[in-house]
């Protein structure tokens, strides 16, 4: 896909897909949360990425701090090698091995405007 100039805008998933989502996430959000433990704020905590940016300003805001807040958005753009995802998902988190399994083990297909199909893997 020609991203000259610029970037491929990301879309958003399937409506069905996103409300399934939710409510699995409602069903084992604790073990969700154990599974990722403190490396993802938005797993299963309420307001996490608020919480997050409050506590970077705070630390940030301090005299002696110095410092630079990483976002990690790498599956923004599809770069998620998906196997390895599923794979890993399988051994952190079982619980939720079914549901992931059935949303990504096939890559989503991209209409763009003109009938074109792009596969993105």
């Amino acid at each position: 896909m020609d991203k000259n100039p610029g970037v491929r805008p990301t879309g958003v998933g399937e409506i069905l897909r996103r409300i399934a989502g939710k409510i699995v996430m409602q069903v084992v959000r604790n073990d969700v949360t154990k599974s990722v433990g403190a490396l993802q704020v938005c797993a299963g905590q309420e307001a996490g990425a608020e919480a997050a940016i409050h506590a970077m300003h705070e630390i940030y805001g301090r005299e002696e701090t110095e410092a630079v807040l990483l976002i990690d958005a790498e599956n923004a753009f599809n770069s998620l090698n998906r196997q390895v995802m599923l794979h890993n998902i399988s051994l952190i988190c079982p619980i939720i091995t079914t549901f992931v399994w059935n949303c990504y083990c096939i890559p989503a297909r991209l209409f763009v405007l003109g009938g074109v199909i792009y596969q993105i893997k």
